[in-house]
């Protein structure tokens, strides 16, 4: 395993709602083996990665069920936390907020991973190979060939055409990036309105940087 480098933070936005997870509370708070599910991601990165600096990003209306989750952390073990960034109306806008908070530091970070709140499977391996594949590469997100066959699908839900699976990635996170590179390429994209993106790699490629897998 690549040691973990100088110059590290995680941006892990949690101020989503998780609609899609049921009603209730939003999904990263919600338990899973009897804990709440960003406590978990929290914990997991945190051990992953004991040297970075951690930033959640939350919703102002979250904020007591946030301050829960990091009460459940080992205290010496959650030390690295950073006070949380508030979010946006979106994931994309949340994540830009998060970054200006992170430029703001004395001494901001070379290289930011930005990881999903509901992920708390990441390991070290994971954490430490992202991080590197973004000092080399400046763009890198972890990527998994897809076992099933894709079918591209027209507006009548016919098949269009079949994809080569070889040329396939279903994309997780970490994400990972040179710090520079994906500030301004979230401040770009908020400036031009461009909102549509579904990960971080998708505003950096929008951008004109090439994202390693």
């Amino acid at each position: 395993m690549m040691g973990e480098p100088a110059g590290l933070a995680i941006l892990v936005p949690a101020a989503g709602r998780g609609s899609r997870a049921g009603a209730g509370i939003p999904k990263q708070y919600k338990k899973l083996a009897d804990r709440p599910l960003l406590a978990l991601t929290l914990e997991a990165l945190l051990r992953g990665a004991p040297k970075a600096a951690i930033l959640p990003v939350i919703q102002k209306e979250d904020r007591a069920l946030y301050l829960a989750c990091a009460a459940g952390i080992v205290p010496k073990l959650r030390q690295p936390l950073m006070e949380p960034a508030v979010g946006g109306a979106t994931r994309q806008e949340s994540v830009r907020n998060g970054l200006e908070a992170l430029a703001k530091l004395p001494l901001p970070p070379a290289v930011v991973l930005i990881h999903d709140a509901a992920r708390p499977f990441v390991g070290p391996a994971l954490i430490a190979r992202a991080a590197d594949a973004a000092a080399n590469f400046g763009a890198a997100v972890p990527g998994l060939a897809p076992a099933d066959t894709i079918k591209q699908v027209d507006m009548a839900r016919c098949v269009s055409a079949t994809l080569p699976r070889a040329q396939l990635r279903a994309i997780q996170t970490p994400q990972a990036f040179a710090f520079g590179l994906i500030l301004e390429a979230h401040r770009r994209a908020a400036l031009a309105g461009a909102a549509d993106f579904t990960d971080d790699a998708a505003v950096a490629e929008w951008a004109g940087h090439r994202v390693h897998v």
